[in-house]
């Protein structure tokens, strides 16, 4: 009930900016004692700080003391592994990137990068409270199958293994951190959400081109669906040719079949966009957004001539110099908000 408490009293910060005891009351619906003692731990801890007094009310009295989350001081760390290359990041809460680096590796195997990331985290976490920083733990972006009911991986891109635990792999090597590991479509979608397009957005679709698939985005939160298959895409067939078999046919994303399919997207799903991955986009998709969403936007007026809105697909904002900033915003999803399936 604490850390529920917690998280619901930081998001109040993520969401509205400082605030004073009392609004931070009225807003969480907590009772007053209880959000005096978790404002003087959260201090303590460095997670918020006082930003100073604003003005008396009417009646006069003293005046109210408002406090905010921390952003600078609060930071996760990202990891990616995307065609052997394993990235990490350490990053704010305002994205800011305050530490990289990058190893090429000879092979995609848990036994060479899962030491690699394990000794990565404990350099990372001795780092932080070295400079008194809140480490709130580890994003991993692989690409993969994801299971977070088991918290497994179901399956590796360009790799042999099956049903890896991640409690194996990672969490039972640490202690008091947590290692969020998911896809790279999700992890990027997630990344949107917390640094990109996606920023005031509840329901959209993240498209990622090249190894096609979509991340949908429902209330903020991803559905997977029952199976852990939702946006698996690869096998959509176009012109008697799968999806993922056509990313390196010339004018593939221009083809009339392909926009008639973005179209039908947006029936089925009515999302507020479709992101188009920055970090996996064909070259030439970009300069033909114009062309995209007005054929979408003609398709549309068919049905309703008073519709005028020609916006729906946006290119992403985090390209592929930024995969671990799509991985650590799984950590800031994790701890502010629970990364739950739905």
């Amino acid at each position: 009930m604490k850390q529920i408490n917690v998280a619901a009293l930081l998001r109040t910060f993520l969401i509205n900016g400082p605030a004073s005891q009392t609004q931070l009351v009225e807003i969480t619906n907590l009772k007053k004692p209880t959000v005096s003692v978790l404002i003087n731990q959260l201090k303590e801890q460095g997670l918020i700080f006082g930003t100073g007094s604003g003005n008396s009310s009417l009646q006069g009295g003293r005046k109210p003391q408002f406090i905010d989350i921390n952003r600078t001081n609060i930071v996760g760390l990202g990891v990616s592994l995307r065609n052997l290359d394993l990235q990490f990041g350490l990053y704010d809460l305002q994205g800011k990137q305050i530490w990289q680096t990058a190893i090429q590796l000879g092979k995609n195997h848990s036994s060479i990068w899962a030491p690699i990331i394990l000794k990565t985290i404990k350099k990372i976490q001795q780092r932080c409270a070295a400079r008194q920083q809140v480490f709130l733990g580890t994003g991993f972006a692989i690409g993969c199958i994801f299971n977070p009911l088991r918290n497994n991986l179901n399956a590796i891109s360009n790799n042999d293994e099956k049903d890896l635990s991640v409690n194996e792999l990672f969490s039972s090597h640490l202690q008091n951190t947590a290692v969020v590991v998911d896809d790279f479509p999700n992890a990027m979608a997630i990344g949107e959400m917390w640094f990109g397009r996606a920023k005031d957005l509840s329901d959209f679709i993240y498209f990622q081109p090249v190894h096609p698939k979509l991340t949908i985005i429902i209330d903020k939160k991803i559905y997977r669906g029952h199976r852990f298959f939702a946006g698996e895409i690869g096998d959509c067939v176009m012109g008697a040719v799968p999806m993922r078999d056509l990313k390196g046919k010339a004018g593939f994303f221009t083809d009339a079949a392909f926009l008639q399919w973005l179209y039908e997207l947006t029936l089925y799903y009515d999302p507020e966009k479709i992101i188009i991955s920055a970090e996996s986009a064909p070259a030439g998709l970009k300069d033909n957004l114009a062309a995209i969403n007005g054929f979408i936007g003609d398709r549309y007026r068919e049905r309703h001539p008073a519709f005028i809105k020609d916006d729906f697909i946006q290119f992403g904002t985090l390209d592929s110099s930024e995969t671990v900033k799509g991985a650590v915003a799984l950590v800031f999803e994790n701890y502010f908000y629970s990364y739950k399936v739905q």
